[in-house]
Order: structure tokens, then sequence, then C-alpha cells
């Protein structure tokens, strides 16, 4: 989802798996959820902290730019997720586990072979599934 001032925030999908793997940064957006995980709305709110609780009926789920949820990959998970352009102006993504002791022996993990119309669909992508890693891993 874009905002007037050209910030991505992960989808819901998204939202839930960073918490899962144990996203806790403070962000600016949130997705407050019903009891059936329907979006009742996003909304922009100072510094809310990932809870996951049921406030009133409603779940609260932090909403991090695709920004932030990349840089958290990197920093906390050593896992680094880049997206480049392709020859034929598409974008595409890599995923590597970096080695703090070593960048040169960084591992490629994924090299996808999905090509993507846009930067954003990329990293999209890209973030979702370093996530799915990282839970099928149990990291």
């Amino acid at each position: 989802m874009e905002t007037l001032n050209h910030e991505y925030y992960v989808s819901i999908e998204i939202a839930k798996l960073l918490e899962k793997a144990g996203f806790d940064w403070k962000c600016h957006g949130i997705y407050v959820l019903d009891s059936e995980n329907d979006p009742e709305y996003v909304f922009s709110t100072a510094n809310f902290t990932n809870t996951s609780k049921e406030i009133e009926g409603y779940i609260r789920l932090s909403a991090p730019t695709l920004d932030v949820a990349q840089r958290w990959l990197r920093e906390v998970k050593n896992i680094s997720v880049d997206i480049s352009s392709t020859k034929s102006s598409n974008w595409e993504y890599v995923i590597r586990k970096i080695n703090q002791l070593n960048y040169k022996d960084n591992t490629i993990l994924v090299l996808t072979a999905c090509k993507f119309y846009t930067y954003e669909e990329a990293k999209k992508a890209g973030i979702k599934n370093a996530l799915e890693m990282i839970l099928e891993k149990g990291e």
C-alpha cells in the first residue's frame, strides 16, 4: 500500500510473517484487524511497537514500510534482500545470508526466477520469501 508521501507499507500477509519472525521495532503504521482477521483500517500512529494483542476485539499489527522490513531482516536476521533490474527492464531479487566476518562469503539463498514489473513488487516478494525461509528454519 502506498501513502501520499510515497512510502510503501508491507501487506497484512507480510505483517503477520514479520510478527511470527519476531519483528519488534517501533514503527508508525499499524493494521487493525477484526476478529475474522480482516483488515479494518490502517493508520499512522507515533512509535507503535508490535504487541499483537487483542484490544476490544481487534488485533493490532505493526505495518512498517518495505524499507524498514528490509533493514530489519538485514540487521537482525543477517538476511539481505537485494533488488536489481534485468536486461528486459524488469526487476528481480536475490536473498543472501550475510556472513558478518567476511562479506565476500555471503551465501546466496535464493536467486529468483521470477521477473517483476516494478521495484516494489520485487521487494515485497523478496521480503516475503525471506521471512518464509526464516520461519521454515525456525530462526
